[in-house]
């Protein structure tokens, strides 16, 4: 009978931790990079190409760091082969709360958390 209860409790911690999260990224803005390193591009290359299914992606050294929005010109080939439409780019934007940051899928509003430090930025 206390498993069963500690199995509730956990569940509904886990599902208060989920709603947290989900309202951190809805209250997000756009937001920069603190500083960018070899270590930063990598986790930022993983987290876009996990974002589009896998697809081997490269990007600069400078994303996110002068702009919040980072645009993917696809190539037929590639965009053919994770099943996404080929005529359009892939937008993405980076969003922060002062506490974390996200990178966001601009078309669907998908969210991954992401392990850097950025700073809110006014757009305006």
């Amino acid at each position: 009978m206390r498993m069963a209860a500690l199995a509730k409790l956990c569940g509904f911690a886990l599902m208060c931790l989920g709603c947290s999260s989900q309202q951190s990224v809805e209250t997000a803005t756009p937001a920069l990079l603190l500083e960018t390193s070899p270590e930063i591009q990598s986790k930022l290359q993983t987290a876009v190409s996990q974002a589009l299914g896998g697809a081997k992606v490269t990007l600069g050294p400078k994303v996110f760091v002068d702009d919040t929005v980072l645009v993917l010109e696809n190539t037929p080939k590639q965009m053919a082969l994770i099943g996404r439409d080929m005529g359009r780019p892939i937008k993405f934007q980076l969003v922060g709360n002062g506490e974390k940051c996200w990178l966001t899928r601009l078309s669907t509003g998908e969210s991954w958390e992401l392990p850097v430090m950025c700073k809110p930025v006014s757009t305006g």
